[in-house]
């Protein structure tokens, strides 16, 4: 299987949103991946709460995909 790219942590400061930052530090990354390091797939996770994060990550092409990921958090650390 060709290469696949993982995306971690992308945050664009709240006084900074609005700008195209977020979108721009998407697309690099996303040329990055495809144009040299020839990935044919890009993942990323983002939490459901983040609304407009998500709608950027659709606004480039990003699918939304059912997973089924399961999370182990050790009991004194749970919310």
């Amino acid at each position: 299987m060709k290469s696949c790219a993982h995306i971690e942590d992308v945050v664009v400061d709240g006084t900074c949103r609005g700008r195209g930052l977020g979108k721009g530090l998407m697309r690099r990354a996303l040329d990055e991946a495809v144009n040299t390091h020839g990935c044919i797939m890009v993942d990323l996770t983002s939490n459901p709460n983040r609304v407009e994060a998500r709608t950027l990550y659709q606004s480039l092409g990003f699918e939304l995909r059912d997973t089924g990921v399961f999370r182990y958090t050790v009991p004194q650390y749970r919310k």
